[in-house]
């Protein structure tokens, strides 16, 4: 099995779960993919560059979930990995949401980079 492979099988995970998919760049051809899952307090973001860059994490619902200032949750590996551990995050409760921390430089999408196609599931 390809990286791309094991890729294609956690997105359609996404998918079935019911997130929000965003494609950045041309539509065939996009440089960027991002999802998010929201909950009543806070979002679930996955921001993927390719097989080997991925970041994901946890912001709370009253900022910019594509620029956050603060995140209660984040993570940073290749895609597979990334995906694997934004799907097997426990739904928020009190006690993650109580953890908060600035939100590192990779946690952001330039602005030139936003996106052009959003796709619900």
């Amino acid at each position: 099995m390809t990286d791309w492979d094991d890729v294609d099988r956690w997105l359609e995970e996404l998918r079935r779960r019911h997130w929000t998919l965003y494609l950045f760049g041309e539509r065939h051809a996009p440089t960027m993919i991002a999802a998010e899952y929201g909950w009543p307090t806070c979002t679930d973001v996955l921001v993927m560059s390719g097989h080997d860059r991925a970041v994901a994490y946890r912001a709370p619902v009253t900022q910019d979930v594509h620029s956050p200032s603060w995140v209660h949750w984040w993570y940073a590996s290749s895609a597979a990995w990334t995906l694997r551990a934004v799907l097997t995050l426990d739904p928020p409760n009190g006690r993650l949401l109580t953890h908060i921390e600035a939100a590192p430089p990779i946690c952001h999408v330039p602005d030139d980079r936003r996106p052009l196609i959003i796709r619900p599931t």
